[in-house]
C-alpha cells in the first residue's frame, strides 16, 4: 500500500507586526524626565557658571552680550548708544529732502534697563521658561532691544514739520485775524506722507545698527486737520472778543488794550481737538511796549550782532518785570473788560540759552537784486525788508514771506503801485514780489528746500530769468524750510536803487551749483551781468498789436488815449514781452550725504506790444523785428502779418 507523500513545500512565515512593549508609556516617561533633568542640570550649570555675567544667545540690538560681564555689555552698549545719538536720519518724500536727529525727537537711551533686560533673559522664575530658553537660545539669539524713550510730543511735532513740508495742495481751514477784519479761509485735502508709515521707518531707523541712508516714505492722501465749521467758530469768537476795549489795572498804574492792539497778538492753535483762540502775551507786550514803559522792566530777547567780517555772535537776553499780560489774556478770553493783575517775572521766551542753542555763526548765503530810484514800489520793497530783518528760523521751520511780511495795507505802512495781474493795474503793495526774489534767490543758493514759489507769468529783466518767486497776499506765497541742523538769521538791508537779502546760520559743508547739460556755476551775489547755466528751450517773440482808433473795447484804450491822437499819430499803450520756455537745475553737494540734483522748469507769456493809432488813415505795417503784425479795424476785424 502506498502512502501519499508528504506535501514538503516550503512556506516564508509571515512577519509579525511590531507591538510596544507592554511598559511603553513608562519607558517614554522616564525618557523624557531624563531629557528635563538633563535640561534642568544644564540650566544650574548655566547660570551657576555665568553667575553675573549675561547668558550665551543674546544680544542685545545686534551686539553680542552672550558669555560676557555687566560691565562689558555696559561699554559696548555705551558705544553704540553714542552712536545713535549723534545719527541723522535722513528721509525724502517726492523732492522733499527731511531730517531727524536724537536730539530734535528727544530720544533717551535707558542703558541701566536695557542691561537689566539682558541679564534677566533666561532667568526666569517659571522652570518652563528656563528650560525652554536653554534650547532655543542654541538655536537661535534672544534679541533684547536697547530701552528707548522719547520726549513727550516731540516725533509728533517732528512729523507735523515734515507733513507740512512735504504735502500738496493741503491747507487746514484757517482764522486770519487783522486790526480790521476776521476772516476765514476755507480748507483743501491734498497728499502728503503716511503719518504711521513714517513714525515706523523713523523709529526703527534711529536706533537701527545700520540705519537705511535715506528713508522713502510712503504717499498717502491727507485731509485739512482743521474743518471750515471750526474755523467759523473761532472766527465768531475772534469777533466778540475783538468788540470794543479792555481796561487793565497793574501796580497803581491802568492802561487800555484796544481792539487794534489786541489783534496783533490774538491767533488760533488746535488745542484738545479743536480750534481754540489765543493771546500771545509777548506779542501783546511789544505792541504795549510804550504803555508799560512806567510799570516794572521789560523782559529784552536775545539778539545776534553780526560783525564785519560775516561772522554773528549772540547778544545775552536779559529778564524783566511787568504787568501779567499771560494773566490778563487768560481774563480777556474769559469774557471780562476791566482787568487787574499783578506784576510777573518776565522770561523772554528767546534767551541766550535758545539763540546759542542755534548756532548761528557765519553768512550762509546772500542775494541782491536792482531796481529804479524813488518810485511808489521801492517803498513797499522798504516796508516789507524791515518787518523781515532779523527774522530767525529754526531748524526744520518753513519761513513764509506773507506769514512774516503780514497783509499789505495803507496803515501798515505799504503804497499802491503797479502790479501785474493778468494785466497792467495798481495795488497796495505793489513791489514787494522783489524782495520776494531777492528772498527766494538767498534761499536757493543757501541750498534750502524750497516748498512753494512761482515765477511771474511774464518776464521783467530785473530778475534772474525762472529763478525768481512772485507773491500776492494771502494766497500765493514763498515758503522754504530751513533742512540744516542749526538756526537761520535773516538780515535785509537797501538802498535807493538795491534790495539785499543775507542769510546767517551754518553751511555744514553745502556747495550749490546751477548747471545745465554744459555748464556750471557757483553762487553770485548781483544780477548785472548773471552768467547763467539756463536751457531756453523756446523763445516766442513779440507780436505788435495795432488798435486804429477810436478802439472797439475801452480795455484796448483804457485812459480814451484815442481822444488825444491826431490822424495817424501813434502812441505806444503798452510795451511788449517776449515769451520763454526755461530749464536749469541745482546741485547740492554735502559731506556725508548724496549729491542732490533738482530740476526747475518754467513758462512766461508772450505780451503783445499794443499800439493805438489815431483815426483817418491806414494803420501801419511794421513790425518789431521777427515779430508779427496784429491789426484790429473798427469794425471788430483782426488780422495778422508777418
Amino acid at each position: 500500500m502506498t502512502l501519499p507523500a508528504p506535501d514538503v513545500s516550503l512556506r516564508a512565515p509571515r512577519p509579525r507586526a511590531w507591538r510596544p512593549p507592554d511598559d511603553w508609556p513608562w519607558r517614554i516617561a522616564l525618557g523624557s524626565i531624563i531629557v528635563v533633568a538633563v535640561l534642568v542640570l544644564v540650566a544650574v550649570v548655566e547660570r551657576v557658571t555665568y553667575r553675573g555675567d549675561v547668558l550665551p544667545g543674546v544680544t542685545v540690538d545686534g551686539v553680542p552680550a552672550g558669555g560676557h560681564s555687566e560691565a562689558r555689555v555696559l561699554h559696548d552698549i555705551a558705544a553704540l548708544a553714542r552712536t545713535i545719538n549723534a545719527r541723522t536720519v535722513h528721509a525724502r518724500a517726492g523732492t522733499v529732502s527731511l531730517t531727524a536727529t536724537a536730539r530734535r525727537v528727544g530720544l533717551r537711551l535707558d542703558l541701566a534697563r536695557t542691561l537689566r533686560a539682558a541679564r534677566h533673559d533666561g532667568r526666569s522664575r517659571n522652570p518652563i521658561d528656563v528650560v525652554a530658553g536653554v534650547v532655543l537660545r542654541r538655536l537661535r539669539n534672544d534679541h533684547i532691544p536697547i530701552a528707548v524713550t522719547y520726549e513727550a510730543n516731540a516725533i509728533d511735532n517732528l512729523l507735523d514739520q515734515w507733513q507740512r513740508a512735504a504735502s500738496k495742495g493741503v491747507r487746514d481751514a484757517a482764522v486770519q485775524i487783522s486790526p480790521n477784519s476776521v476772516t476765514v479761509l476755507p480748507p483743501t485735502s491734498g497728499t502728503g506722507i503716511d503719518i504711521a508709515a513714517a513714525r515706523r521707518a523713523l523709529t526703527a531707523a534711529l536706533v537701527a545698527r545700520t540705519p537705511p541712508a535715506v528713508l522713502t516714505l510712503k504717499e498717502a492722501h491727507v485731509d485739512p486737520a482743521v474743518s471750515l465749521a471750526e474755523a467759523e467758530q473761532a472766527a465768531a469768537a475772534a469777533r466778540r472778543v475783538l468788540t470794543g476795549s479792555y481796561t487793565v489795572h497793574s501796580d497803581g498804574h491802568t492802561f487800555t488794550i484796544t481792539s487794534a492792539q489786541l489783534a496783533t497778538a490774538l491767533g488760533t492753535r488746535v488745542g484738545a481737538g479743536r480750534l481754540e483762540l489765543t493771546i500771545d502775551a509777548d506779542r501783546l507786550g511789544r505792541t504795549l511796549e510804550p504803555q508799560l514803559g512806567p510799570i516794572g522792566a521789560p523782559a529784552v530777547p536775545a539778539s545776534f550782532d553780526v560783525h564785519g567780517d560775516l561772522t554773528v555772535s549772540v547778544v545775552p537776553s536779559s529778564d524783566g518785570r511787568g504787568p501779567d499780560l499771560a494773566a490778563a489774556g487768560r481774563a480777556i478770553l474769559a469774557g471780562h473788560r476791566t482787568i487787574t493783575v499783578g506784576l510777573a517775572a518776565s522770561h523772554p521766551v528767546h534767551d541766550t540759552a535758545w539763540a546759542q542753542r542755534l548756532g548761528i555763526t557765519e553768512m550762509v548765503s546772500t542775494f541782491t537784486t536792482h531796481h529804479p530810484c524813488c518810485a511808489a514800489r521801492v517803498q513797499n520793497i522798504h516796508r516789507a525788508a524791515d518787518l523781515m530783518n532779523n527774522t530767525v528760523i529754526e531748524p526744520g521751520q518753513i519761513f513764509s514771506l506773507n506769514g512774516v511780511v503780514g497783509p499789505r495795507t495803507i496803515a501798515r505802512g505799504f503804497a499802491v503801485a503797479p502790479v501785474y495781474y493778468g494785466e497792467f493795474t495798481e495795488d497796495v503793495g505793489g513791489g514787494v514780489s522783489q524782495i520776494s526774489t531777492t528772498t527766494f534767490n538767498a534761499a536757493w543758493w543757501g541750498g534750502f528746500d524750497i516748498v512753494e514759489h512761482q515765477p511771474h507769468t511774464i518776464y521783467f529783466d530785473r530778475y534772474p530769468m525762472g529763478r525768481e518767486a512772485t507773491v500776492n497776499y494771502p494766497y500765493l506765497d514763498l515758503r522754504w524750510r530751513n533742512n540744516s541742523q542749526h538756526g537761520v538769521l535773516v538780515r535785509t538791508s537797501y538802498t535807493d536803487t538795491s534790495i539785499t537779502v543775507t542769510l546767517f546760520g551754518n553751511r555744514e559743508g553745502k556747495v550749490v551749483k546751477e548747471v545745465n547739460g554744459t555748464c556750471r556755476v557757483g553762487p553770485e551775489t548781483d544780477t548785472a551781468n548773471d552768467p547763467r547755466c539756463i536751457d531756453v528751450i523756446a523763445t516766442v517773440p513779440i507780436v505788435r498789436q495795432v488798435v486804429p482808433c477810436p478802439a472797439k473795447h475801452a480795455a484796448d484804450d483804457p485812459t480814451n488815449i484815442c481822444a488825444t491822437l491826431k490822424a495817424g499819430e501813434q502812441d505806444d499803450l503798452a510795451a511788449g514781452h517776449a515769451g520763454y520756455t526755461v530749464r536749469f537745475y541745482r546741485e547740492i553737494t554735502q559731506p556725508g550725504k548724496p549729491l542732490a540734483r533738482e530740476q526747475y522748469y518754467w513758462h512766461y507769456d508772450m505780451l503783445p506790444d499794443v499800439v493805438l493809432v489815431g483815426a483817418g488813415t491806414p494803420p501801419p505795417t511794421t513790425t518789431v523785428p521777427g515779430a508779427t503784425t496784429t491789426t484790429t479795424t473798427p469794425g471788430g476785424v483782426t488780422t495778422t502779418t508777418g
